[in-house]
């Protein structure tokens, strides 16, 4: 077996196992911290960031006050009988989160060595073996790190577990090839075609996401393009059509239709931001992802909803 680098480490916000998404089977993914894009609809929030970072639920606290009595930054302050982090002062020791009794206070992101990581993945390989399941890498945006998970992978592969990967597209493709030998699946984020759009909207051109993806195009991988249903963002007429345009143009098969959902919205609550779709219910855009997903079959697509 290779040996893993002792001295590499990233940020892991979350290991998420028996998943039966985001590849085949059931699989094992990790949620990577750092993103280059701000999708104001982004699942995870929590992983835009790439730093440890502080989340509270508020509702659960007792205002106990003893979080604030051992808290040595002084950077809990009372409102309302509910217990608050001044986020400017706190500097993430987490001794208010290994003393509060209901979990008000939580920090998000745990730094992992390959060699860590590897016992984590490891832990369900028979699920793996069974179910033709495995690893994905997701986020935040994977390839933030892609020397260690070139490092980690060859180890992965070595125990014979299919890997996939969930990018934005956002990377340096000359980074990114040493990353692709090791990959089965690429799950392949694409939101809004016209550019001034897209920057608009998640703060960065789509120029280099589009030009990865006609690379990508000419490996012999497995592409799945993912389009996320979001009302009033992605889910017009024009942008539905470009999107098809794209793909048989590059000669993509695959798409994965992922409805428009609020399950992510209390962790908004928990890390401070508003929340830009909050009011704007799901079964608003169920007939719209239904149209959606006839399209692009209609297109000649291999076409899922859901991830």
């Amino acid at each position: 077996m290779g040996v893993i680098a002792k001295n590499m480490n990233v940020l892991v916000s979350n290991i998420q196992r028996y998943s039966t998404h985001d590849g085949p089977g059931i699989r094992t993914i990790v949620f990577f911290k750092g993103c280059p894009l701000r999708c104001p609809w982004c699942s995870n929030p929590e992983t835009q960031a790439a730093a440890r970072i502080v989340m509270q639920t508020k509702t659960n606290c007792l205002g106990c006050g003893k979080c604030m009595a051992a808290c040595p930054q002084d950077a809990l302050y009372e409102r309302d009988g509910v217990i608050l982090v001044d986020r400017d002062r706190c500097d993430l020791c987490g001794t208010c989160v290994s003393i509060c009794p209901t979990s008000n206070i939580q920090i998000d992101g745990e730094y992992y060595t390959a060699e860590e990581l590897l016992k984590h993945l490891l832990k369900d390989r028979v699920f793996y073996d069974r179910t033709g399941g495995g690893v994905t890498y997701s986020g935040g945006e994977p390839t933030l790190y892609t020397d260690f998970l070139v490092d980690l992978s060859k180890t992965v592969k070595q125990h014979g577990i299919n890997i996939a990967i969930e990018t934005c597209g956002y990377f340096s493709y000359e980074s990114f090839e040493n990353l692709l030998p090791y990959l089965d699946t690429v799950l392949y984020d694409l939101k809004i075609i016209d550019d001034v759009k897209h920057t608009d909207a998640v703060g960065r051109s789509n120029s280099r996401i589009l030009d990865n993806l006609e690379k990508l195009s000419g490996e012999r991988k497995n592409v799945v393009i993912r389009f996320p249903v979001i009302p009033g963002f992605t889910d017009g007429r024009e942008n539905v059509e470009a999107v098809a345009v794209i793909m048989n143009k590059l000669g993509l098969e695959r798409i994965d239709v992922l409805p428009y959902h609020r399950f992510s919205e209390g962790k908004y609550k928990r890390l401070g931001i508003d929340y830009v779709l909050s009011g704007i219910m799901p079964s608003e855009t169920r007939e719209r992802t239904k149209e959606i997903k006839e399209y692009f079959v209609n297109s000649g697509f291999s076409v899922k909803i859901g991830g």
